[in-house]
């Protein structure tokens, strides 16, 4: 089934779709129950469009943009009035080397197929700030590492299993905010390029550490924050800050 066919079947409809990975968001992590699962947005294209993808557990990681990949079992979810394509519970993907109905696509994102483009809107309040640190493996794209049982200094990665050392890993962040545009609000992501984009125009001394209750109390103070952006997957990327910089005291 091609992309715009299976976007637009009902909601919950199990389908078969292949495109062309054109755009991998970073991986984060879902709480369903009482588990915590990876989890990650990829956008799948095709010559009828694009749609986001979301994939979980071990497929987290196991795409690069330009890759073509078949879906056998996904499932069609409505996700703020949008249609999008979820993997399930069994869900496997096939890589393929060739494919004649994927030849010509672009590897690029085609905007005009995105949800969300540029815009512009006010960062309103703030639910969650998370910083930790990330594998730095470059391929694990900024993973999430967890401690090993009885030793808090040295980390795990999920995707490439490998140990760490504290001090070896990359210190990243992310913080989920709400996001304002006339009189439609949505919660967004964001992580530590963007972060540091917003500290650094507002504050004349951006560096403030990256410990999670000074971060939380420094953001606060800038609310609300008008920015123009782009918000892919529900992530907010290349912003710009609108309001004039203050001090930090």
């Amino acid at each position: 089934m091609d992309l715009a066919a299976a976007v637009n079947s009902p909601d919950k409809t199990a389908v078969a779709v292949k495109g062309k990975i054109v755009n991998v968001s970073p991986a984060d992590t879902r709480s369903t129950g009482d588990k915590v699962i990876d989890y990650q947005e990829v956008t799948l294209k095709d010559s009828t469009g694009s749609s986001t993808l979301a994939v979980w557990g071990d497929m987290v990681n196991q795409f690069e943009k330009g890759s073509l990949v078949k879906f056998p079992r996904c499932r069609v979810r409505l996700f703020n009035k949008s249609k999008r394509l979820t993997t399930v519970p069994g869900s496997t993907y096939e890589m393929m080397n060739a494919d004649d109905d994927l030849n010509d696509v672009s590897s690029d994102e085609d905007l005009s197929d995105v949800v969300d483009t540029t815009t512009s809107g006010t960062i309103v309040a703030i639910l969650e700030f998370d910083p930790y640190l990330s594998c730095p493996n470059r391929a694990c794209n900024n993973k999430k590492l967890s401690t090993i049982k009885d030793d808090k200094f040295v980390m795990l990665c999920p995707t490439c299993k490998k140990k760490y050392g504290a001090s070896a890993c990359n210190n990243y962040a992310r913080a989920t905010v709400f996001f304002n545009q006339g009189d439609q609000s949505k919660k967004v992501s964001l992580f530590k390029p963007e972060i540091q984009k917003i500290f650094q125009a507002k504050y004349s001394e951006p560096t403030i550490g990256w410990e999670k209750p000074t971060l939380f109390k420094k953001f606060l103070e800038l609310l609300p924050l008008q920015v123009t952006c782009n918000i892919e997957n529900s992530t907010m990327r290349n912003i710009t800050v609108k309001r004039a910089a203050t001090n930090c005291s």
